[in-house]
């Protein structure tokens, strides 16, 4: 799992900033103290394991309203996806969003992470300067039980939490301790008991009486129940006394009531429902008679209607003739709209012929007609005629301009000549400047030459002096080795000394020779060097009239160009005059053609052509309307003459008068079809009124037939024929009711007295008032005896209890009791806590030594390489602590070195080696950063060398992120980025 990007909006003092993880796998991330680093770190942490409300509320920001932000990831197996967290939303949890747009909670999270909890990771895969500085306070053993929890761990959380069970542990008990709590309590539980042995001896009288009052309370709570039970029999009877009149008041209405045959049977409210139907069947039975009077009195009328109605082939025939008036009247007022028209446009066409005075007369325009192209061409020959006379301006105008800019183009060339130098001129200048560019360059090789034999009389006095010392050192190895030979009588040390004082001989003869060799080779360098004497003046000056003269010959030539450009434009001019007679001589043979064809044109000049063909259009379009004006007026005048030649028909045809006008003979067939039209509603009036009566009847026979089927299925429900059987069957059914009814409220009084049925048992058997009174005399007899026996009980009851009272008024044995009871659950208590601590440390243990039996060696391995890098090779292995030996490491030179033995700097360099590596270690399984902060800030540059190094290896593997405030870490980041952290990048 890495880090791609994270965004912060709001974590303390980082408002709106981004760092962008994706470039590099690893990142270093520098700024100066209080610059922020480890509120980023925290950052990354609270993105990932969330922060409780307290320390959320810590990193709050001043300058902002929202706590939190973003971190970008991409995980092995799910790719990419991003956790998005705030404080004040879903009470910080997380929220995570992949590429493909799904959405996740908190829980997916824990599974992306695998289990991995804030303090697992800090544990593992993050570690600070801080944890160094604790080591510095520890003591050989409990370094040693440190670095064991880190290998196994990685973190001193194990030594720490068995330091922790072993202090809770004597605190609680010590097999031969007095001051332990539990101790303490054994000692007080000894002496308490004591105590109750002696009031134990007491006790046995006590408990005689102590029983023998609870038997007496036994026999109290007995003689209760049967005096109750005896006080509840004769309440019983007193009520069954009490009920016995409504009880034999429930018989005799069951008796009565068994005297009625079972076919009773009568409509509910039968009465009543009969005698609704007799009230609604008379009405509708006279209201039927009615209806069939209305029936005859409208057939008569019927038929003296049809008598007057007029054949429907005449009537449609009227009806048809009566519709044209309509077209009629709209065609005859049309006729006279075209009428106008036409006199009006007679008038205009005059009127514009007038306007124009072209010689044209009314028959002309009658054969007149213009192509569709007539417009264009008369427009383009206006255009033409407009763009020859602006030319022939423009052309004038250009050729004077043309022959001004030649006459002062020459005038420039020629002053521009007179400026520039010659070529002898120019050649002297050229000379000048290379001999001083010549003699600069000599310059600067004499001083480096210079500075060279500075430089070597410096080296000179230290080789010197170098190659005498090894000359001394081997004269005396050579002495040593003599005086060896004469002391042991070694024939070889003589050999020894021969080639110590040879080396010596030799190494002085060749150095001496080599100083000389470079000697003369300097000499010869310094051979001195002939320069001219030009100044930087006399240099600056030739290379201003250089340029000048340059600058001059480049006018010189853009001049002439434009005087080039200047010839070109007079020809081409020439060349448009001769295009332009073609195009004046083409523009006159085409007026000539259109005089032809329009012989009018003569009299218009040629630039009005295009108003005068609008003009003409106009009047064109007017003689055309009124062509087709005199059509439409014919057309009109036929139809009217068919309108009027149809009604004089009908007329004559029905005998009818058709000496009336036209006008008058339509509203006489308006009259004729108006009276028509009136009988035929009366006819259909009428008819709809039989119709209505007919359907009337329907409906009150319908009604009837149902009235009377209600009268027929009451009387079948009363099981009977006739009207009068029925109401002699209503008069039993009633008194039967009565019965009834008589006999529910005897039923709900006993409910009363015996609820829920329960008055049923005395139903059965017969019971007389005096049986009754015999059975409470007995009841009261037996509840005085038993009320006499409780009343002995109870006095035999308070002597017992006045005799333990004063056995029980002193409290010293109960007291101690309870004390001793006290003790008992405080010890328990204790103990209970003691083995929960025990189990603890003994898991712990056994956890210690499963985990070391699987890891460790592989731990301690990886260990040795961190540790032999760091040290630069001084200590090669490290062995893990057993029983006889705590933690050790192995010199180059083969001893082993207690951890207690170590300069503080080395026990720093090992606990970061094993960090890393149980962190290497587990990163397998969780692939994800590891984050230092500042924990090197105590290395020397070979040691930050060596980690930086270490740690560039580490990055290409597993991404790191370094929070340092030591410049040299950055010079040393090779595979890791670097961000300064006063140059952040701003979110706008």
């Amino acid at each position: 799992m890495r880090l791609i990007n994270a965004t912060i909006f709001g974590f303390g003092k980082w408002v709106d900033y981004t760092i962008d993880f994706k470039q590099h796998s690893s990142l270093c991330i520098y700024g100066e103290n209080e610059s922020g680093k480890s509120t980023i770190q925290n950052f990354i942490l609270f993105m990932l394991f969330g922060l409780p409300p307290k320390q959320r509320s810590f990193y709050r920001p001043k300058t902002s309203g929202r706590m939190g932000g973003r971190l970008t990831l991409n995980d092995i197996d799910h790719g990419e996806f991003t956790i998005e967290r705030f404080d004040e939303v879903r009470n910080g949890a997380a929220v995570c969003y992949t590429v493909t747009g799904e959405e996740f909670d908190e829980e997916w999270l824990k599974e992306r992470l695998k289990g991995m909890t804030l303090q697992t990771y800090q544990s593992i895969f993050s570690f600070s300067q801080a944890d160094l500085n604790g080591i510095k306070k520890m003591t050989e053993e409990e370094l040693g039980e440190v670095l064991l929890g880190i290998s196994l761990s990685g973190s001193t959380k194990i030594y720490s939490l068995e330091k922790q069970l072993d202090l809770g542990l004597g605190e609680l008990f010590k097999p031969y301790g007095k001051k332990p709590s539990i101790n303490q309590q054994i000692e007080n539980m000894d002496a308490l008991y004591t105590s109750l042995r002696q009031y134990k001896a007491n006790e046995a009288t006590y408990s005689e009486k102590r029983n023998k009052k609870e038997n007496i309370i036994a026999k109290i709570k007995q003689l209760k129940v049967e005096l109750e039970e005896e006080k509840r029999k004769q309440k019983e009877l007193e009520k069954l006394l009490q009920a016995l009149p409504v009880i034999n008041d429930y018989h005799y209405y069951s008796s009565r009531i068994g005297t009625y045959k079972e076919d009773m049977d009568f409509p509910e409210s039968g009465i009543s429902r009969l005698e609704n139907i007799n009230q609604t069947l008379l009405p509708l039975q006279s209201e039927l008679t009615v209806l069939k009077d209305n029936e005859q009195k409208l057939e008569n009328k019927l038929v003296t209607i049809q008598e007057e109605i007029i054949p429907s082939n005449i009537q449609e025939e009227a009806q048809i003739l009566y519709k044209l008036k309509e077209k009629y009247q709209e065609d005859n007022k049309e006729w006279q709209k075209v009428k106008n028209t036409i006199s009006k446009l007679t008038t205009q066409i005059e009127t514009e012929l007038n306007r124009l005075n072209i010689g044209i007369n009314h028959d002309a325009l009658d054969t007149m007609q213009f192509p569709f192209h007539i417009e264009k061409t008369w427009n383009e020959l206006k255009n033409n005629n407009e763009n020859i006379k602006a030319e022939v301006g423009k052309w004038l105008q250009e050729e004077r301009q043309l022959k001004q800019e030649r006459n002062y183009l020459l005038n420039q060339i020629e002053e521009l000549e007179d400026d520039v130098l010659s070529e002898e001129q120019l050649k002297a200048l050229n000379s000048k400047i290379a001999e001083h560019n010549g003699s600069s360059l000599l310059e600067k090789l004499k001083i480096a030459s210079n500075k060279k034999v500075s430089d070597w009389k410096l080296d000179k006095k230290k080789k010197e002096k170098h190659i005498k010392n090894f000359f001394f050192l081997s004269i005396v190895l050579s002495i040593l080795a003599g005086v060896g030979m004469l002391l042991t009588n070694q024939t070889w040390l003589i050999q020894v000394s021969i080639a110590f004082l040879i080396i010596g001989i030799g190494r002085w003869f060749l150095g001496m020779r080599a100083i000389n060799d470079m000697e003369k080779l300097i000499s010869n360098e310094k051979t001195p060097i002939q320069t001219t004497q030009i100044t930087d003046d006399e240099r600056a000056e030739a290379e201003r009239l250089i340029s000048l003269h340059n600058k001059k010959w480049s006018e010189i030539e853009h001049v002439t160009e434009q005087l080039k450009t200047n010839e070109i434009i007079r020809f081409n001019l020439l060349e448009k005059k001769k295009t332009h007679v073609e195009k004046d001589q083409q523009l006159k043979e085409q007026i000539r053609v259109q005089h032809e064809q329009y012989p009018f044109l003569k009299q218009v000049g040629i630039s009005y052509w295009p108003e005068l063909f609008h003009a003409m259009k106009q009047v064109l379009r007017l003689v055309n309307e009124k062509r087709q004006a005199i059509n439409e007026l014919e057309q009109l005048q036929i139809r009217i003459n068919e309108y009027q030649f149809k009604i004089s028909s009908f007329f004559k045809e029905n005998k009818w008068d058709v000496a009336f006008s036209f006008e008058q003979q339509f509203n006489k067939l308006e009259g004729f079809l108006a009276h028509a039209d009136k009988t035929q509603r009366q006819v259909e009036h009428f008819k709809g009124l039989v119709k209505e009566n007919m359907i009337e009847q329907d409906e009150l026979a319908q009604k009837i037939c149902v009235v009377e089927n209600e009268k027929k299925e009451l009387f079948k429900m009363a099981h009977v024929d006739t009207e009068e059987g029925y109401y002699q069957k209503a008069k039993l059914h009633k008194e039967k009711l009565e019965m009834v009814h008589a006999r529910e409220k005897t039923i709900a009084r006993l409910e009363k007295v015996y609820p829920q049925g329960s008055w049923m048992k005395y139903m059965n058997n017969q019971i007389d008032e005096q049986t009754i009174a015999i059975d409470l005399e007995k009841e009261q007899e037996r509840i005085e005896t038993l009320e006499g026996k409780l009343s002995s009980s109870r006095e035999e009851l308070a002597m017992t209890s006045a005799s333990l009272s004063t056995m029980e008024s002193s409290d010293d044995y109960s007291k101690t009791m309870h004390q001793f009871e006290m003790k008992t659950e405080q010890i328990n208590k204790q103990a209970k806590e003691w083995a929960i601590l025990k189990t603890a440390k003994d898991i712990l243990a056994e956890t210690k030594r499963s985990y070391r039996e699987r890891h460790l060696s592989n731990v301690m391995e990886k260990t040795s390489s961190y540790f032999t890098q760091l040290t630069g090779g001084k200590y090669i292995r490290i062995f893990a602590p057993n029983e006889k030996n705590s933690f050790q490491v192995e010199g180059i030179n083969g001893i082993r070195y207690a951890v207690s033995e170590l300069s503080q700097g080395t026990v720093e360099q090992l606990y970061i080696s094993l960090r890393l590596a149980i962190s290497e270690t587990v990163s397998e399984k969780h692939r994800v950063p590891f984050i230092i902060d500042d924990a090197f800030v105590n290395f020397d540059s070979v040691r930050t060398k060596r980690i930086m190094k270490m740690m560039n290896e580490i990055a290409k593997k597993q991404q790191v992120i370094i929070f340092t405030c030591k410049k040299e870490m950055l010079d040393n980041s090779e595979a890791i980025e670097i961000l300064m952290l006063e140059n952040p990048i701003r979110i706008n």
